[in-house]
């Protein structure tokens, strides 16, 4: 249950990581039910048809998000949500992930990864 949500919040961003950016937006911010007031779930949203330019932008905003300054970091996690034409079933969204993640030095837990098609529209998403 979430409790709390807000869109578009901006923070403040560590020059020594990231020169030619002072401020970022975090798509959404929300807090579950029940958990502290002053944590907050970080989501960021990609849409691009191309899996892999989806994937591209997930992984910027990877970057971003770890480029924030530390004393206004009050994220417990952060999401990253694609949504993209979907794609053949022999090709591996998971493998494709992992293959953006590592062009880009971006960590991404294996166990934390969903993608699944939109019922018939065409597309699918990939949250991770």
């Amino acid at each position: 249950m979430v409790s709390d949500w807000i869109r578009e919040v901006q923070y403040t961003i560590d020059r020594r990581k990231m020169k030619h950016r002072s401020h970022m937006l975090v798509d959404f911010v929300f807090r579950k039910k029940h958990s502290s007031t002053e944590k907050w779930i970080a989501l960021e949203v990609k849409q691009n048809p191309n899996l892999s330019a989806c994937l591209n932008g997930i992984m910027k905003d990877s970057l971003k998000i770890d480029a924030m300054r530390n004393s206004e970091y009050d994220l417990r996690c952060f999401w990253s949500l694609g949504v993209h034409k979907a794609v053949d079933k022999n090709v591996s969204v998971y493998d494709k992930l992992i293959d953006s993640a590592e062009k880009h030095n971006v960590e991404v837990l294996g166990n934390c990864f969903e993608s699944h098609p939109i019922g018939n529209s065409g597309y699918a998403y990939l949250l991770c």
